[in-house]
């Protein structure tokens, strides 16, 4: 992940050090500035959103967000004299920040009262600053060819799949080979996978990433406890080495491969992504909010046919794969869920979900190819209620040839994370009067029933139509779920794409987003949302997008 190299900072008195990273940021994102007894600044500079946020620290605990955003195009470094204003002594009654960069604008935040209070004290002043961002456009966009589940990697002994040795360690990394992969043509560029951390030894977190990157810039799968075992879709550039798997924290891992994405520099029919208006739930078999079932729980053992063109209206479609949101609930006992269409799944070469023990609630993104009709099946290992919602679908050869919905494969990069606590990305920065806030002001964590709006304004001008993400809800407040979608069109509680189950759950899903148009006042402003049903941080990673 590219991000912001340096930030050269002149101020009266001033001591300067790069901060210490945390899980998922690296160093030289971060500047810490202390200026100030008990007052200390860090700068960082988003790239998707082209925004610069400056998080404002006192030894008190109390924690402030401004943010400067840059809306020209092609910048790679700050003009001198931005400039953030300071604060007498330790009160953080006020704060405001001003700016000489062209076509910005200026943020006041203030903690009581209704009226802005000017800003008092020193000014921080950026002398320069040099932006090392990925250009979003270079890569050639690709098209999606699905495949039955094929397993390339189990390190546990009795069932290793191109793996010998001990249980992956604390920061280890696993490299997959090409020649572990599916048979890839030449211009494959991507992977997508189900990634699955077992028999973990403790909280933690796995990332699949570009062999040959540095890991930590994003998660895929976050164990929680001892033996906990759970999975995740991830979508991975292929490096020339293939692709490679990062343990935050010993575990165990199995990485099963559904798909690969191919080089389409031109107008293409077949592998084109195509986003719903809105997710559409298609199945519930929950009897109290049934949907397309009447006849109760899926049995252990067996497998619920699902006929997806006909429940998402996609029957006259040239439909290849779904992307679709499978969701275990009330289940009988610990296991897994699989996916594959209908006809070629065959029980236990390959998981989506797997669910913990009894009463658990757990849900994976996958991709699955559908049968000529138009059907999947979804085995459960145990008794479980299943939920499917679909986010979207793949075209096949019979579609008409077009540029749209292929696929754009990125380094993975963080575009969202309201810890305040730890190093903040495109967070908490909209100034609003205390009774409409939508987070918590000293720690970034997201009321009950609020949104989180994630801007992605250079990713548009790149021409993404929809968003690849991976959506973390961490530290969450009670159990419930979290939703994401386009800013200005998903509707509250109409489908979920992270389940929590118990305060202070932490726990990922893989999603596919699509962008508003406006910011609601009719200028361009590329989001998306993500939606907490009992409150939470939020974190997110991008891995790609899809065309215009």
């Amino acid at each position: 992940m590219k991000h912001l190299a340096a930030i050269l900072v002149s101020f009266l008195f001033l001591a300067a050090g790069a901060s210490t990273a945390s899980a998922g940021v690296e160093d030289e994102q971060v500047i810490t500035i202390s200026p100030q007894s008990g007052v200390s600044y860090q700068v960082r500079y988003s790239c998707a959103a082209g925004t610069m946020h400056t998080l404002v620290r006192s030894t008190s605990g109390i924690r402030v967000i401004v943010e400067q955003q840059l809306l020209f195009e092609g910048v790679d470094s700050l003009p001198g004299g931005s400039s953030i204003a300071g604060l007498p002594g330790n009160d953080l009654t006020t704060l405001s920040k001003t700016s000489n960069v062209a076509d910005s604008w200026a943020v006041l935040e203030t903690l009581e009262g209704d009226e802005p209070l000017e800003a008092a004290g020193p000014t921080l002043t950026i002398s320069e600053g040099v932006l090392d961002c990925p250009d979003y456009a270079a890569p050639t966009p690709s098209v999606f060819v699905p495949i039955t589940p094929e397993r390339v990697l189990d390190t546990r002994a009795d069932t290793a799949v191109n793996y010998s040795g001990p249980k992956p360690g604390d920061e280890a990394t696993v490299v997959l080979a090409r020649t572990d992969l599916p048979a890839l043509p030449a211009g494959a560029v991507a992977v997508s996978a189900t990634v699955t951390a077992t028999e973990a030894s403790t909280d933690g977190f796995v990332q699949l990433l570009p062999t040959g990157t540095t890991p930590g810039g994003s998660s895929n799968v976050n164990p929680q406890f001892p033996g906990h075992t759970l999975a995740n879709n991830a979508v991975s550039p292929l490096a020339s080495g293939g692709v490679s798997v990062y343990t935050h924290r010993s575990t165990h891992l199995v990485v099963d491969i559904n798909g690969y994405f191919v080089e389409s520099p031109e107008a293409a029919a077949a592998g084109r992504f195509q986003q719903l208006d809105e997710t559409l739930r298609i199945v519930d078999t929950r009897t109290a909010s049934a949907v397309n079932h009447t006849s109760g729980i899926v049995t252990g053992g067996t497998s619920l046919t699902v006929p997806v063109a006909d429940f998402a209206g996609l029957g006259d479609e040239p439909l290849d794969a779904v992307a679709i949101n499978v969701t275990a609930t009330e289940t009988g006992d610990a296991g897994f869920l699989q996916s594959a269409a209908t006809g070629s799944l065959v029980p236990g070469e390959s998981s989506i979900v797997n669910p913990t023990g009894p009463g658990d609630t757990v849900a994976a993104m996958t991709i699955v190819p559908v049968s000529d009709d138009g059907e999947i099946d979804i085995y459960t290992h145990a008794d479980s209620h299943v939920i499917v919602d679909v986010l979207g679908w793949y075209t096949n050869s019979d579609a008409t040839a077009s540029t749209s919905g292929r696929f754009v494969p990125l380094e993975p990069e963080r575009v969202l994370d309201t810890r305040m606590t730890e190093d903040p990305v495109n967070c908490c920065k909209t100034a609003a009067p205390q009774e409409d806030r939508r987070h918590d002001f000293f720690t970034g964590r997201i009321f009950p029933a609020a949104r989180a709006t994630v801007t992605v304004n250079k990713l548009d001008e790149a021409g993404a139509r929809d968003l690849m993400i991976n959506l973390t809800a961490v530290d969450a407040t009670d159990a419930g779920f979290f939703q994401t979608g386009a800013a200005d069109s998903f509707v509250d509680g109409a489908s979920s794409t992270v389940n929590a189950t118990d305060v202070g759950s932490t726990v990922a899903n893989a999603a596919i987003v699509g962008l508003n148009e406006t910011n609601g006042f009719g200028l361009p402003s590329a989001a998306f949302q993500v939606y907490t049903q009992n409150g939470g941080h939020i974190v997110a990673d991008i891995s790609g997008y899809f065309t215009k």
